[in-house]
């Protein structure tokens, strides 16, 4: 079996709107497979602050009748952008991405990271 190279797996990241999902069996395992539609061109978009403010705004309005709020923070560690969703009410995190656990091991990688570098060097 041969896969073309418009097609590779996904792990642990959202595929593009222009992506389909299909399943290929081999010997009765199933691997998830992504296929890049080719006319779409794939491309970042980069947004300025204000824009990126306005847009969190629109996101708490919308938000607010659900009394969910989120928040946008960059973690100084990582340098990461950090996205909370709060509980308007009680102001209890309901959920953080990235995960507390994971800002924190990527942290301690770059350290030592670093150490590495600086012993090198």
């Amino acid at each position: 079996m041969s896969i073309s190279p418009q097609i590779s797996t996904a792990v642990g990241t959202m595929p593009p709107l222009s992506t389909t999902i299909a399943y290929a069996g081999q010997s009765g395992m199933y691997e998830p497979l992504v296929r890049r539609d080719p006319k779409v061109e794939e491309r970042r978009t980069e947004v300025s602050e204000k824009e990126a403010r306005q847009l969190a705004q629109d996101l708490n309005d919308a938000l607010r009748p659900f009394n969910t709020e989120l928040s946008f923070t960059v973690d100084k560690d990582t340098e990461k952008v950090v996205i909370k969703i709060v509980d308007s009410e009680t102001q209890e995190i309901v959920r953080q991405i990235p995960a507390e656990d994971t800002l924190r091991l990527a942290s301690r990688i770059k350290q030592l990271l670093g150490l590495l570098v600086d012993g090198n060097a």
